[in-house]
């Protein structure tokens, strides 16, 4: 199987994905202005993840907001990528505009995806 299949594979693997969320959910705990929903694991099956419902709006919408709202999202987006790739030593390597949402008022960025991550020597 090629790198870009296997990697593929291991995205629509839910179990293997709940399981990543899961355990970034934990790293990410005291992480405040970050929010990962949370995966129902007696509900996710091979073929299904189940997970918590998050309402904040997409970062298109971010267009809208004030550039200090801009400043604090990307600040914290900017330290999400510089903790996983010094501390954590494990990245999510597939950060396309679905994989994250948007609470205006907080300003947390809420991160669905952890599907397609990479490991850090």
């Amino acid at each position: 199987m090629k790198l870009g299949q296997a990697q593929l594979h291991e995205e629509t693997d839910y179990l293997l994905v709940a399981t990543i969320l899961n355990q970034f959910s934990e790293l990410l705990k005291t992480e405040t202005h970050l929010e990962i929903p949370q995966v129902y694991d007696e509900l996710t099956t091979w073929d299904i993840l189940a997970m918590e419902l998050k309402e904040g709006v997409t970062i298109e919408k971010a267009e809208n907001f004030s550039i200090d709202t801009h400043n604090r999202i990307i600040e914290r987006l900017v330290a999400l990528v510089l903790k996983e790739l010094f501390e954590l030593r494990v990245m999510q390597t597939d950060p396309n505009y679905a994989n994250f949402r948007l609470y205006e008022q907080s300003q947390k960025v809420i991160v669905f995806d952890f599907g397609a991550t990479t490991k850090i020597s």
